[in-house]
């Protein structure tokens, strides 16, 4: 697949929504709505067992392939690589009901609360935690992020998550983070385009499966950079923007779009 089949094709019709100034009608009929009325997709991949290549089943998308991107909320392709832009992030530990129980989200944890403490100490084996009930928990990162429609976008998409855990934790750390966080002048984490895309990995029990890559969208960071006053000022605004509305409980990843039977199933003791 081309770099020019990667990215998200965008008609004028949108191009001309994520520009508009709707000025006196601005925000008119939202006043009311809440963190509860709003969730925020997670961009998830399409694994060898994901329920999006059976056909049958209600999450099937016509024509998805293994590695392909794709929004957890409306269900629709992304492709085999996209762009966003990296705003903010939260970190804990996820309760799932185990697979062979249904499957769930049931919550998430603080790195150090009670729940997760009391699972540390009653587990021999710390990455396989469980709750006192005998659910799941899975240590992860959200990255709350923008998604734009290519390297050059000066405005975005829609906000999305993405989700790392076990397996994914090296291409967080070392492709995202350490880029970010070894840049001179403490940008912030929202200062950055990158471009993310598959690839194929192998597990702790030696399976295949779909990873994420991560790398700056223009070649390198400096390039790729989003800088008060310039031409890509407004992804720092909507940035900004963005961390206000997850920090402020207006906005909130939705969990209830993911599933741990086998929709990103890159690891053993990986839930969703």
């Amino acid at each position: 697949m081309t770099e020019e089949n990667n990215i998200q094709k965008v008609s004028p019709e949108e191009q001309a929504l994520a520009t508009v100034d709707y000025g006196e009608f601005a925000g008119q009929g939202m006043e009311n709505v809440t963190g509860a009325d709003v969730t925020i997709p997670f961009l998830a991949i399409v694994q060898d067992l994901s329920p999006q290549k059976q056909e049958g089943d209600p999450k099937f998308i016509q024509g998805a392939k293994v590695g392909d991107l794709f929004n957890t909320v409306t269900n629709e392709l992304i492709g085999q690589s996209a762009y966003i832009v990296p705003c903010c992030k939260d970190s804990g530990y996820v309760e799932w009901v185990p697979r062979d129980q249904g499957g769930g989200f049931v919550a998430m944890h603080g790195l150090n609360s009670d729940v997760v403490r009391t699972a540390k100490d009653n587990s021999e084996d710390q990455f396989k935690l469980k709750t006192e009930n005998g659910n799941d928990l899975i240590e992860t990162h959200y990255v709350y992020s923008l998604l734009i429609h290519g390297p050059e976008s000066k405005t975005s998409e829609t906000p999305i998550v993405v989700a790392f855990t076990s397996s994914k934790m090296k291409v967080y750390r070392s492709q995202l983070m350490t880029r970010i966080r070894t840049m001179k002048n403490n940008p912030p984490m929202f200062a950055f385009r990158f471009r993310i895309s598959t690839i194929r990995d192998k597990n702790k029990q030696n399976q295949s499966f779909s990873n994420f890559k991560i790398e700056p969208a223009c070649g390198s960071m400096a390039t790729s950079i989003n800088l008060p006053g310039g031409e890509f000022h407004n992804l720092l605004v909507e940035g900004k923007a963005l961390i206000e509305a997850v920090r402020g409980g207006t906005a909130k990843a939705a969990h209830e779009s993911l599933n741990n039977n086998n929709t990103e199933a890159d690891d053993g003791d990986v839930p969703f």
